[in-house]
């Protein structure tokens, strides 16, 4: 997936555990974040609270990846603030036209 982004054009920072993904957002400030739900030591529910705790990560975009897509996950991760729910295997286009919007935005000075 970080190949796919990185050859769309994207930075793409890769973490392994939850703490890991907090410190690499706090330094790089994404303008979203694609976290596995199913992340050691902290789910992506925790990790997504954290990052919007973080005041220069508040507004960052979340977007959830999981192998779980019953409603109920649906529900939680929407619940939960993420933007998006995608449920492996991801179809890499679908990915990159939810990224397009949130990286143009990002990319447009605030007025």
């Amino acid at each position: 997936m970080a190949l796919l982004l990185r050859m769309s054009g994207y930075a793409a920072h890769v973490a392994y555990s939850g703490a890991t993904a907090l410190q690499a957002a706090v330094e790089h400030r994404p303008a979203a974040v694609i976290l596995d739900l199913s992340l050691p030591e902290m789910d992506g529910y925790e990790l997504g609270r954290r990052l919007r705790q973080h005041p220069q990560l508040a507004a960052v975009r979340l977007i959830a990846l999981t192998g779980h897509g019953r409603q109920e996950d649906l529900d939680r991760s929407r619940a939960e603030g993420f933007a998006a729910h995608l449920v492996k295997p991801v179809e890499p286009q679908r990915l990159l036209d939810l990224l397009q919007p949130i990286a143009r935005a990002a990319a447009t000075p605030a007025a």
